[in-house]
Protein backbone atom coordinates (compact mmCIF):
# COMPACT_ATOMS: atom_id res chain seq x y z
CA UNK A 1 0.00 0.00 0.00
CA UNK A 2 2.76 2.43 0.96
CA UNK A 3 4.78 1.54 -1.68
CA UNK A 4 1.92 2.21 -4.17
CA UNK A 5 1.01 5.55 -2.84
CA UNK A 6 4.75 6.24 -3.60
CA UNK A 7 5.00 5.22 -7.08
CA UNK A 8 1.91 7.45 -8.19
CA UNK A 9 3.66 10.43 -6.79
CA UNK A 10 6.77 9.76 -7.92
CA UNK A 11 5.15 9.70 -11.25
CA UNK A 12 3.34 12.78 -10.69
CA UNK A 13 6.17 14.22 -9.84
CA UNK A 14 8.09 13.51 -12.76
CA UNK A 15 5.37 14.75 -14.93
CA UNK A 16 5.12 17.89 -12.61
CA UNK A 17 9.03 18.25 -13.27
CA UNK A 18 8.23 17.86 -17.31
CA UNK A 19 5.60 20.81 -16.56
CA UNK A 20 7.83 22.75 -14.86
CA UNK A 21 11.03 22.01 -16.68
CA UNK A 22 13.15 24.84 -15.35
CA UNK A 23 11.75 26.24 -12.26
CA UNK A 24 13.79 24.86 -9.83
CA UNK A 25 11.48 26.37 -6.50
CA UNK A 26 8.51 24.53 -7.97
CA UNK A 27 10.20 21.38 -8.05
CA UNK A 28 11.56 21.66 -4.97
CA UNK A 29 8.06 22.06 -3.44
CA UNK A 30 6.91 19.13 -5.38
CA UNK A 31 9.70 17.00 -3.95
CA UNK A 32 8.96 18.14 -0.20
CA UNK A 33 5.39 17.54 -0.38
CA UNK A 34 6.60 13.90 -1.89
CA UNK A 35 8.84 13.17 1.41
CA UNK A 36 6.36 15.04 3.75
CA UNK A 37 3.34 12.27 2.15
CA UNK A 38 5.81 9.55 2.23
CA UNK A 39 7.22 10.30 6.13
CA UNK A 40 3.41 10.56 7.04
CA UNK A 41 2.30 7.48 5.11
CA UNK A 42 5.12 5.42 7.25
CA UNK A 43 3.61 7.06 10.34
CA UNK A 44 0.03 5.46 9.35
CA UNK A 45 1.51 2.47 8.91
CA UNK A 46 3.31 2.36 12.05
CA UNK A 47 0.00 3.26 14.01
CA UNK A 48 -1.59 0.51 12.04
CA UNK A 49 0.67 -2.24 13.06
CA UNK A 50 0.93 -1.09 16.50
CA UNK A 51 -2.98 -1.47 16.54
CA UNK A 52 -2.99 -4.62 15.17
CA UNK A 53 -0.38 -5.73 17.98
CA UNK A 54 -2.30 -3.98 20.68
CA UNK A 55 -5.42 -6.43 19.18
CA UNK A 56 -3.61 -9.59 19.11
CA UNK A 57 -2.20 -8.98 22.71
CA UNK A 58 -5.45 -8.65 23.70
CA UNK A 59 -7.13 -11.31 21.95
CA UNK A 60 -4.29 -13.46 23.94
CA UNK A 61 -5.66 -12.03 26.52
CA UNK A 62 -8.91 -12.95 26.47
CA UNK A 63 -8.42 -16.30 25.44
CA UNK A 64 -5.98 -16.63 28.54
CA UNK A 65 -8.48 -15.31 30.67
CA UNK A 66 -11.38 -17.40 29.48
CA UNK A 67 -9.32 -21.20 29.65
CA UNK A 68 -8.40 -19.87 33.32
CA UNK A 69 -12.08 -19.26 34.61
CA UNK A 70 -13.02 -22.88 35.12
CA UNK A 71 -9.79 -23.92 36.32
CA UNK A 72 -10.16 -21.40 38.97
CA UNK A 73 -13.77 -22.56 39.71
CA UNK A 74 -12.77 -26.09 39.91
CA UNK A 75 -9.76 -25.37 42.27
CA UNK A 76 -12.36 -24.33 44.77
CA UNK A 77 -14.18 -27.83 44.75
CA UNK A 78 -11.01 -29.75 45.75
CA UNK A 79 -10.07 -31.13 49.06
CA UNK A 80 -7.06 -30.16 50.88
CA UNK A 81 -4.83 -31.23 53.91
CA UNK A 82 -3.55 -27.86 56.21
CA UNK A 83 -0.73 -28.73 58.94
CA UNK A 84 1.19 -31.83 59.21
CA UNK A 85 -0.30 -35.17 58.31
CA UNK A 86 -4.04 -35.06 58.22
CA UNK A 87 -4.48 -33.06 61.75
CA UNK A 88 -7.40 -30.94 59.86
CA UNK A 89 -9.13 -31.07 56.33
CA UNK A 90 -10.43 -27.87 54.45
CA UNK A 91 -12.87 -28.81 51.97
CA UNK A 92 -14.94 -26.54 49.54
CA UNK A 93 -16.47 -23.72 51.45
CA UNK A 94 -13.37 -23.65 54.01
CA UNK A 95 -16.09 -25.31 56.93
CA UNK A 96 -12.97 -27.46 59.13
CA UNK A 97 -13.77 -30.86 60.36
CA UNK A 98 -13.61 -32.68 63.80
CA UNK A 99 -10.24 -30.52 65.84
CA UNK A 100 -7.55 -32.19 67.12
CA UNK A 101 -8.22 -31.14 71.03
CA UNK A 102 -11.71 -32.97 70.28
CA UNK A 103 -10.98 -36.07 68.66
CA UNK A 104 -10.80 -38.25 71.81
CA UNK A 105 -13.71 -36.83 72.97
CA UNK A 106 -15.76 -37.50 69.77
CA UNK A 107 -13.90 -41.05 69.55
CA UNK A 108 -15.12 -41.63 73.14
CA UNK A 109 -18.85 -40.47 71.53
CA UNK A 110 -18.89 -42.95 68.77
CA UNK A 111 -17.92 -45.60 71.38
CA UNK A 112 -20.76 -44.75 73.63
CA UNK A 113 -23.37 -44.48 70.85
CA UNK A 114 -22.33 -48.35 69.47
CA UNK A 115 -21.35 -47.25 65.96
CA UNK A 116 -21.30 -50.28 63.58
CA UNK A 117 -18.21 -50.79 61.93
CA UNK A 118 -18.80 -51.18 57.72
CA UNK A 119 -16.22 -53.50 56.17
CA UNK A 120 -15.73 -51.91 52.62
CA UNK A 121 -12.65 -53.18 50.01
CA UNK A 122 -11.26 -50.22 49.70
CA UNK A 123 -8.62 -48.27 51.27
CA UNK A 124 -9.82 -45.54 54.15
CA UNK A 125 -8.00 -42.24 53.06
CA UNK A 126 -9.24 -38.82 52.76
CA UNK A 127 -10.86 -38.34 48.87
CA UNK A 128 -11.85 -41.94 48.68
CA UNK A 129 -15.39 -41.92 47.80
CA UNK A 130 -17.76 -44.68 49.85
CA UNK A 131 -20.21 -46.90 48.10
CA UNK A 132 -24.07 -45.51 47.58
CA UNK A 133 -25.18 -48.78 49.82
CA UNK A 134 -24.06 -50.39 52.65
CA UNK A 135 -22.75 -47.60 54.72
CA UNK A 136 -25.11 -45.30 56.78
CA UNK A 137 -23.89 -41.80 57.96
CA UNK A 138 -24.78 -40.20 61.38
CA UNK A 139 -24.87 -36.11 61.97
CA UNK A 140 -22.07 -35.07 63.79
CA UNK A 141 -23.29 -33.64 67.15
CA UNK A 142 -23.33 -29.83 67.60
CA UNK A 143 -21.08 -30.09 70.82
CA UNK A 144 -18.24 -30.63 68.32
CA UNK A 145 -18.81 -27.99 66.02
CA UNK A 146 -21.39 -27.13 63.51
CA UNK A 147 -20.78 -29.21 60.09
CA UNK A 148 -22.20 -29.99 57.27
CA UNK A 149 -20.35 -33.57 57.50
CA UNK A 150 -21.65 -36.68 58.62
CA UNK A 151 -19.54 -39.43 60.33
CA UNK A 152 -19.62 -43.00 60.32
CA UNK A 153 -17.07 -46.19 60.69
CA UNK A 154 -15.67 -48.05 57.99
CA UNK A 155 -12.92 -50.63 58.22
CA UNK A 156 -12.08 -49.62 62.07
CA UNK A 157 -11.34 -46.38 61.54
CA UNK A 158 -13.92 -43.19 61.95
CA UNK A 159 -14.36 -40.52 58.82
CA UNK A 160 -15.84 -37.66 58.05
CA UNK A 161 -17.97 -37.75 55.39
CA UNK A 162 -19.92 -35.19 52.98
CA UNK A 163 -23.22 -36.74 52.31
CA UNK A 164 -24.10 -35.77 48.78
CA UNK A 165 -20.77 -37.08 47.23
CA UNK A 166 -19.96 -39.86 50.17
CA UNK A 167 -16.58 -38.11 49.57
CA UNK A 168 -14.23 -38.61 52.79
CA UNK A 169 -13.07 -35.31 54.28
CA UNK A 170 -11.25 -36.51 57.59
CA UNK A 171 -9.87 -39.82 58.87
CA UNK A 172 -9.86 -39.14 62.65
CA UNK A 173 -7.04 -41.14 64.40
Amino acid sequence: MGSALFLKIHRKQRTARNFFWGNDAAIDELDGLAGRLARRNAILMAKEQKEQNMRKHFLAATIVATISIPIAAQAQNTVGVAGSGASTVIVDNGAVGIATDQRPAFRQYIVQERVPNYTVPDRVVVGGILPEIGVTFYDVPQSFGATSYRYTVVNGETVLVEPRSRRIVQVID
